[in-house]
């Protein structure tokens, strides 16, 4: 993070780096909503024309604030995916966050709108909602039979692919600027914060108040801000590792393919696999991608 605040403001210290990137935001719940809706699109648009995955026809991002009775439950941004058989295949995409200017800079800077938008849309959730969606019956046992007490949805394969898709899209140069690099990086630092949460809290190693103090120590958001995060998460125990996890998942299959393939190694065709398989857990989803990576190969 000092090197990349250098970059930014020409001190290498995080906090004036992170002040730098918030002092660029909306006024407003509502005008989040719109930059969001031309963000998604523009992502959109860069993943056809760099031919990074395929797209299906027929599917919308309809992005919108968040209604007031689910504001609560809305740490900043939400997918509703299609159901796995709904003829119409749009994804809601809501919008949270207090109406203060200074909730909204460390919330919806504008490095942040865009990271947001390709983990939930384009070409991170949406997408792979609407490509797992079009999979056998068999592939959506996960949704079909989804309760507390018996089944849960492949959280590191849907989390990991999104988190995987924002640090791919810097590296295409999407964003590509230092300040998304920034944001990126407090990102994944507070995926990190999550991880150790998880377990500490579990194992009743630490109590919510120090895992608080821990999130925003390490990040630098605001303490509601990290106290709202570590919260959410004790609801749906060891969800917030799937983000980190999932991503070192996809990466380290990606990373034994090329190894393995060399030239015949196809990236859209990895993306194109990770993205439509995306309602199996990992351990089903690594074979599936593995022997359509070497059908596709010949």
């Amino acid at each position: 993070r000092t090197l990349l605040a250098s970059k930014i403001c020409g001190s290498r210290s995080p906090e004036d780096a992170r002040n730098a990137v918030e002092s660029e935001s909306p006024a407003s719940i509502e005008e989040v909503v719109e930059r969001t809706k031309v963000v998604v699109e523009k992502a959109r648009d860069f993943v056809l024309r760099q031919d990074l995955v395929t797209i299906p026809s027929g599917s919308r991002v309809l992005v919108m604030k968040a209604p007031e009775f689910l504001g609560g439950s809305i740490s900043s941004a939400a997918t509703y995916l299609p159901a796995v058989f709904e003829h119409s295949q749009d994804t809601v995409f809501l919008i949270s966050g207090d109406e203060g200017q200074e909730r909204l800079k460390g919330m919806w800077n504008y490095p942040a709108i865009d990271n947001t938008a390709v983990h939930e849309a384009y070409p991170g959730h949406h997408l792979q909602g609407v490509k797992s969606n079009r999979k056998p019956w068999m592939h959506q046992l996960p949704h079909i039979m989804y309760s507390p007490e018996t089944l849960s949805p492949p959280y590191e394969s849907q989390e990991g692919w999104a988190t995987y898709c924002e640090s791919m899209m810097h590296e295409k140069g999407f964003l590509g600027s230092d300040k998304h690099a920034f944001g990126s990086l407090d990102y994944f630092i507070g995926n990190a914060c999550r991880m150790i949460s998880e377990v500490k809290l579990e194992c009743e190693e630490a109590t919510i108040e120090e895992m608080v103090d821990m999130t925003a120590r390490e990040t630098g958001c605001p303490r509601a801000t990290a106290e709202q995060s570590v919260k959410s998460f004790t609801r749906l125990p060891g969800y917030g590792m799937c983000y980190l996890s999932g991503w070192h998942l996809v990466n380290a299959l990606k990373n034994d393919l090329i190894s393995g393939m060399g030239q015949r190694f196809s990236e859209k065709r990895f993306h194109d696999l990770i993205a439509e398989n995306g309602n199996l857990p990992f351990y089903l989803l690594e074979p599936e991608v593995r022997f359509g990576m070497a059908d596709g190969a010949g």
